[in-house]
């Protein structure tokens, strides 16, 4: 059992080094840097079943934070405002997501416009027209003529990352901070049981 127990240090220490490019994790270092600063000369092979199950829990609380803020912040670089959502901040997912909306339609648009002019929807109905002549209408323009919309899309595409890393972070800041004021707490789901020894995950809201 004492060996599991460390084994499960092991593999949570692990399990903290990764996580998607940008973050960082936080409570699971500061909690190790606690453990070791209270072990002093002893390591954690040194104890007892008795005082390594409190440890491994306290760690497993913190991984669980880590991980939270971490998917806050993934939600959002996959959808602008998802982790605001996720995190209870409505407001911020709110503009997050109008943001990522508009920056989204507004590129399509001004793409539109600078597309040649027999391109246009105005000009061109592409629900009735035959796929035949949507074709020759494309084909009849170098690739030069839609330089000005592919650039137009550039530049959207661009903003459009720069609002999902912007959201991102705002994600994991608002995460942490729900987290620091007791909003969002965690319960260690390292357990001993007739059936063994677990390892969960449990949170509250």
């Amino acid at each position: 059992m004492k060996c599991f127990a460390v084994v499960t240090i092991l593999i949570l220490a692990a399990g903290s080094a990764f996580a998607f490019p940008g973050f960082e994790p936080t409570y699971f270092p500061a909690e190790m840097k606690a453990v070791a600063a209270e072990l002093g000369p002893r390591t954690i092979g040194d104890l007892k079943v008795s005082e390594l199950i409190p440890v491994v829990e306290r760690l497993d609380v913190a991984r669980q934070k880590d991980g939270y803020v971490m998917m806050a912040g993934g939600m959002s670089m996959f959808w602008p405002g998802a982790g605001q959502y996720m995190a209870g901040d409505w407001v911020d997912g709110t503009l997050f997501t109008g943001l990522h909306l508009g920056v989204t339609a507004g590129s399509l648009f001004w793409a539109h416009s600078l597309l040649p002019s027999d391109l246009q929807w105005s000009n061109l109905d592409y629900f009735s027209a035959s796929r035949s002549t949507v074709k020759g209408r494309w084909d009849s323009h170098s690739f030069n003529e839609y330089l000005p919309a592919v650039g137009a899309l550039a530049v959207g595409g661009a903003v459009g990352i720069a609002l999902r890393v912007w959201s991102a972070r705002n994600a994991q800041e608002v995460a942490k901070t729900r987290i620091d004021d007791g909003k969002i707490t965690f319960e260690p789901r390292f357990e001993n049981t007739r059936w063994g020894m677990g390892l969960g995950m449990g949170m509250r809201f």
